[in-house]
């Protein structure tokens, strides 16, 4: 029988979660998509970096892509049916990285590319 493995801190806990989950998508030749927690720092004017998430830098070590969604009006509680969203591409290990400037539609929860949608 397996054993539940015992971590002495939530880095290694994220550490090793990471890190299966890497192999598993070698293992199976299959994407997956991960959600992380930044860091509280990262709560600043700035938009956010892959070295902004929380616990561990294996996400940046064993990601192929680190994909980020910063929106200004989020710390400043300005409600807005349409607003203005960065998507960051901050690693890509097959392209390009960069700034996406977007739209977020709250009332249907859907995303557009900004110069799409103007």
């Amino acid at each position: 029988h397996d054993a539940l493995p015992i971590y002495k801190s939530p880095y290694e806990r994220t550490t090793n979660i990471v890190k299966d989950l890497r192999q598993q998508s070698l293992n199976f030749d299959c994407t997956i998509i991960g959600l992380a927690q930044l860091n509280r720092n990262s709560d600043k004017e700035d938009a956010p970096t892959y070295r902004d998430f929380k616990d561990t830098g294996e996400y940046e070590q064993s990601a192929v892509s680190a994909i980020l969604l910063h929106n200004e009006n989020t710390d400043k509680k300005i409600e807005k049916r349409v607003e203005d969203l960065e998507i960051i591409v901050a690693k890509n290990r097959n392209g390009r990285t960069g700034h996406i400037s977007a739209i977020y539609d709250q009332a249907n929860q859907q995303i557009y590319e900004k110069s799409k949608y103007l």
